[in-house]
Formats: C-alpha cells, sequence, structure tokens
C-alpha cells in the first residue's frame, strides 16, 4: 500500500476506497461521497470507473461507512433526499449546513438546491473542541471550481475540522477529490490521510497541498 503522495502528517492514497479503509483509523473522519451527480458534469449516473480488476460504481457505494474506525467524531456530506450513514461505534451528534448564495441553475423550473447536509457524529464523552457559540451552518459562494465538479469552500471545512478535532489528531477522508478536507486538515495541524479512485484529482489534491495555505474569514 505505497502513498501516492506523503508529507507534513498528510498521506493520499490512490485506489478504492474500501481496498484500504480496513487497514486505517482515525479521530475524525471528513468526507463528502459522490451524490447527486448530473448528467453533463464530469461524472454521469451509473458511471463506471475501470480501476484494475475491480470496476467500480461512484454510487454502489452501500456498506463502505461499516469499514471506517473512527474513533471520535464524523462529519459526512448527503444528498438532500438521501439516507445518512450509519457509522461503527458513533451515534448522530447535530447536523451542519452548506447555505449556498450562487447556487447553480436547473434545466426544469423548480426549487434550485442552495443548502447542503453533512450528519455529525460521535463517540460517547468526547470532547467538543469549537467554542460555545458556533453556527451550524456556513453560508457563501460556492465557485465552481475548474477541477472538480462537487469542491467544498475550504472555509467551511475548516470549521469542522476545527470543531471536531484538535492539532495532532488524525483527519480521514475516502472520497478526497480535490483534496479540501486534506488542505484544511494541514491549514490546522492535523495529519490527515485521503482515498481518491481517479489519479487525476490525487494529483490535484497534491498540487494543492503543495501551495501555501492560505484562507480567509468564514462568511
Amino acid at each position: 500500500m505505497n502513498p501516492y503522495y506523503e508529507k507534513d502528517g498528510i498521506t493520499i492514497y490512490h485506489g478504492d476506497c474500501r481496498h484500504f479503509l480496513s487497514t486505517l483509523s482515525c479521530d475524525l473522519l471528513l468526507t463528502d461521497p459522490p451524490y447527486n451527480i448530473q448528467v453533463g458534469s464530469a461524472f454521469k449516473r451509473g458511471d463506471r470507473i475501470d480501476n484494475g480488476d475491480a470496476p467500480w460504481n461512484r454510487f454502489d457505494l452501500e456498506g463502505w461507512e461499516q469499514m471506517v474506525t473512527a474513533r471520535k467524531w464524523a462529519a459526512v456530506f448527503r444528498a438532500r433526499q438521501g439516507v445518512g450513514a450509519t457509522l461503527p461505534g458513533l451515534v448522530k451528534f447535530h447536523q451542519y449546513y452548506l447555505v449556498k448564495t450562487n447556487p447553480p441553475p436547473t434545466p426544469r423550473p423548480t426549487f434550485v438546491s442552495a443548502v447542503e447536509e453533512c450528519d455529525i457524529f460521535r463517540a460517547d464523552g468526547v470532547k467538543w473542541h469549537g467554542s460555545g457559540y458556533e453556527p451550524n451552518r456556513w453560508i457563501g459562494p460556492c465557485s465552481s471550481s475548474p477541477t472538480h465538479p462537487a469542491e467544498k469552500p475550504l472555509n467551511a471545512i475548516i470549521r469542522l475540522v476545527g470543531c471536531l478535532s484538535e492539532a495532532g489528531e488524525m483527519v480521514l477522508d475516502p472520497f478526497v477529490g480535490s483534496g479540501t478536507t486534506l488542505v484544511a486538515a494541514k491549514s490546522l495541524g492535523r495529519r490527515a490521510i485521503g482515498i481518491e479512485i481517479e489519479e487525476k484529482y490525487c494529483e490535484v489534491a497534491a498540487k494543492r497541498l503543495g501551495q501555501s495555505v492560505m484562507f480567509g474569514a468564514d462568511e
């Protein structure tokens, strides 16, 4: 299991996360599994990616969370009408909302989706690392990334990392995409492991981690 990237406490593995998760553990699981991929985007519903001897369907994700060992906290984004994850040893704690001030248009006449939901889980007796006044939402523009169709705002993820972990702890993202979770972890002095099935996104994440970490104030 050779890393694609490894530097400053941050590691990226290239491959199907199901081949790695049983060998890993973390203090905080923070991830955005693929969901609601629209036709015309970089991925289409039902796309299959040939990963050696294991073709992988981006929507055949049932059960991946049962392979995760998250010792303290988890934050898992999900589809608006989707069923949330069930994580061994953790119970539902709260929800976190990503509120977009510039939601993308829809091709048919209906409400556009301006909110993404993130389920928060915790183990019994774990410490909260945020303040006594942490809104459970981030509000701001979500730019259309040229590198990934579902990139999350860095500041929104930094807030989650800061509230749900402390310096030196391990953050895990099994669907690393363009690496936002890893960049947030690095900016706050956490260790992190990311797994990504598509090599082009491993490269994108590695390049982002090689740049200076810059972020501004939350909206």
